[in-house]
């Protein structure tokens, strides 16, 4: 997982890189709620990418 800040690409997230062989055409996009907790992202991101799917979660 690696952070992508506002500096970096323009917008704030969580970008989870597969790991394993992934189709590079797939991405989910993880929306938190409004509270403002990274966990839900960050798990869910971490799922997708174990499974071979690349995830940015904000």
């Amino acid at each position: 997982m690696e952070y992508v800040t506002v500096a970096q690409e323009g917008f704030y997230g969580l970008y989870h890189v597969p790991v394993k062989d992934h189709d590079p055409k797939k991405v989910v996009i993880i929306v938190g709620g409004s509270e403002g907790n990274e966990n839900i992202p960050m798990n869910v991101g971490a799922m997708f990418a174990r499974c071979g799917i690349a995830a940015l979660g904000t």
